[in-house]
């Protein structure tokens, strides 16, 4: 079981913090508003409303006690950003933050956070890749920079090895496992030398970049 506390109780934030206490996790929830912090009181470990950006108040709501933190706030990104120095102040090791733009992600970077969500970017991009025609199948950011995708193997790749197609030399792009529909397996120890099947798909590691450019040449 963890200690969490999370930060801003928007939908997101009510989401996250009500998923975590049905796993079973210590849940302090932390918000301005005291009809939001009333709706989620019986669901989490301690719900308290108190002004965020106040590190005396962070501090009488325990949040010390706590091994981490979630902040959720994405109604302001000037509240966001005193909230991260204030959590920071009271000395929790880790914080995960919500960005609500692409200036507030950068600010976030400034600041020294490296645990960044962006859940409108992640969930956008997640649907252009499904709207995408091309043979993309999953995507999954895997951190700031790099993603994992799945896709069918292209029809111009059938028959051929990993050898013969050299896949990180060409595409700059790693293929760290090949996916199995039809039996439902999945390998990880890959034979460079086995042709690929039509029915197999590719689970490969790239930076975003590079993915992006990839997908327009496997249409």
């Amino acid at each position: 079981m963890k200690s969490i506390a999370v930060i801003g109780l928007d939908r997101f934030g009510i989401t996250l913090a009500t998923t975590l206490a049905q796993l079973g996790h210590q849940v302090l929830c932390i918000d301005n508003e005291e009809y939001t912090i009333q709706s989620i009181a019986d669901v989490v470990t301690n719900a308290v409303c108190a002004n965020t950006t106040s590190e005396t108040a962070l501090r009488a709501a325990d949040l010390k006690s706590f091994d981490s933190a979630v902040i959720c706030i994405s109604d302001s990104m000037e509240r966001s950003l005193l909230t991260v120095l204030a959590v920071k102040e009271i000395g929790i090791n880790s914080i995960t933050v919500r960005a609500i733009s692409d200036d507030h992600k950068k600010i976030l970077e400034k600041l020294g956070m490296t645990d960044i969500i962006y859940p409108e970017y992640d969930m956008a991009t997640k649907l252009a890749y499904r709207i995408n025609k091309s043979k993309i199948r999953e995507y999954l950011e895997f951190s700031n920079d790099y993603s994992i995708i799945e896709i069918a193997v292209p029809e111009k790749w059938v028959g051929k090895t990993l050898r013969n197609l050299d896949v990180r030399n060409t595409y700059g792009i790693n293929v760290i496992a090949i996916s199995h529909p039809s039996n439902h397996s999945v390998d990880i120890t890959i034979n460079p030398n086995n042709p690929l099947s039509k029915d197999d798909a590719l689970v490969l590691l790239g930076t975003d970049d590079i993915i992006m450019k990839f997908a327009k040449t496997i249409d």
